[in-house]
């Protein structure tokens, strides 16, 4: 897109967020589907005791140290305006 606005020496610089493990945004998926539960299971596209277990599978894994969880990726982008 910089490129096709006219700037030239175009460079990319990605960034991407790991929230350490007691940090708020590292459940935020969980929080989303409990915010949407009862849409969820109104639709029928999953059972109660089967949410609850996969929301705890998940909440296990995202409280293991090990898990390294990418909250989100982000790009830092540069150009030069080209003198006319």
């Amino acid at each position: 897109m910089l490129r096709e606005a006219g700037l030239t020496d175009v460079g990319v610089k990605p960034l991407i967020h790991v929230p350490p493990l007691g940090h708020g945004r590292r459940m935020l998926l969980l929080d989303l589907v409990e915010n949407l539960r009862e849409r969820v299971l109104s639709q029928k596209l999953i059972g109660d005791a089967e949410l609850d277990e996969s929301m705890a599978s998940v909440r296990r894994h995202l409280e293991d140290p090990e898990t390294l969880e990418i909250f989100a990726l982000y790009f830092q982008a540069w150009g030069h305006k080209p003198e006319h």
